[in-house]
């Protein structure tokens, strides 16, 4: 997924059982740092290539308009939409309150959580 706010819809309506408003706050997507790397590497070849041609050259152009587009690609990430770059596969996902998160941890527990989260009260951690 590389849509912030599709997650945080779904978040928003699934998280909590019983609840269809839970509160998101943010949802940060971790994303392939080494095609963002590709592409940053490419820009400053890019930038290099382009100091040492006169602005008339038509390859110069052509850098200018490939610069245009991978900033695009760059600067789509954090946006409410779709970004151009892919996703590492991991998403962090910021309740307005920490019971909601607890809720949802416990909705979708895997069996090497404890089966105490961090706030709950007075029950022991068993691992």
């Amino acid at each position: 997924a590389t849509d912030e706010k599709a997650i945080a819809d779904f978040f928003r309506e699934h998280a909590v059982e019983g609840k269809a408003d839970t509160e998101v706050v943010k949802v940060a997507i971790g994303w392939d740092a080494s095609q963002f790397r590709e592409k940053t590497k490419e820009m400053r070849s890019i930038r290099d290539q382009n100091e040492e041609l006169e602005p008339s050259d038509p390859l110069h152009a052509e850098g200018l308009a490939r610069m245009r587009v991978l900033k695009e690609e760059l600067e789509s990430i954090g946006r409410d939409q779709a970004a151009l770059l892919k996703s590492s596969g991991t998403v962090v996902v910021i309740f307005r309150y920490a019971a909601d998160m607890r809720a949802c941890l416990r909705k979708r527990a895997v069996a090497s959580l404890p089966s105490r989260l961090p706030g709950d009260a007075n029950r022991p951690v068993v691992r």
